[in-house]
């Protein structure tokens, strides 16, 4: 399989990752009115960013290999978007089963990520289709390994976001800021792998 495979599934981990996120705000949490205080909306916000990261890293590798006119297999246009198309879907129905009781700001926001995820997939395969040829020479190696590391770490930086969100509510200011200092320790580890994955697949783009 190749790096299109890698981009799809990163998109559904992201995807699903961010739902997890959104659905574990709360509408009734209060905001603080100073804007440089903490507080689980900025913070839910800021944690959807960080697992969307991984989709983009693995579009990246995606987006390269189209540029050096590498030709998907069959399988690969269909695992590309059909991924992150079915975690768009699953991110969205846990956005929809949180309802109005999740915190509206962060419920729009994460409903764009959750959106770009898809397409992210969708439009590296039209790309794919558009500016390769069947007489390109396909990339082969580990990518749907690598797109299963993708995707376990941006679920994980998912589960750790809501986490986190989860812990801040009716806490004081002292307390919430513990909370972050734990969020960023775990995030930047569970980035590592994620973020490792891509830049392995860039180097085997490359070097092909």
């Amino acid at each position: 399989m190749g790096p299109l495979v890698l981009t799809g599934l990163a998109a559904f981990g992201a995807a699903i990752g961010v739902g997890w996120v959104v659905a574990s705000t709360s509408a009734t949490t209060p905001v603080p009115q100073d804007r440089r205080a903490p507080s689980a909306r900025r913070f839910a916000i800021t944690s959807l960013a960080y697992t969307q990261g991984t989709a983009v890293l693995a579009a990246v590798a995606g987006i390269l290999s189209v540029t050096l006119r590498a030709a998907p297999t069959g399988s690969d246009r269909l695992l590309a978007a059909g991924p992150a198309v079915l975690g768009a879907l699953i991110g969205l129905g846990l956005v929809a089963q949180r309802g109005r009781a999740a915190d509206r700001a962060v419920a729009a926001q994460g409903v764009m990520f959750i959106l770009s995820a898809a397409v992210l997939g969708v439009v590296t395969t039209l790309l794919a289709n558009v500016l390769t040829s069947t007489a390109s020479a396909p990339i082969e190696g580990p990518f749907a390994v690598l797109g299963v590391v993708a995707m376990a770490a941006a679920l994980a930086l998912g589960v750790n976001g809501a986490q986190a969100v989860r812990a801040m509510a009716d806490v004081d200011e002292t307390e919430t800021k513990r909370v972050m200092a734990r969020w960023v320790v775990r995030s930047t580890l569970l980035q590592i792998p994620g973020a490792g994955a891509s830049l392995i697949a860039i180097v085997l783009i490359v070097l092909r």
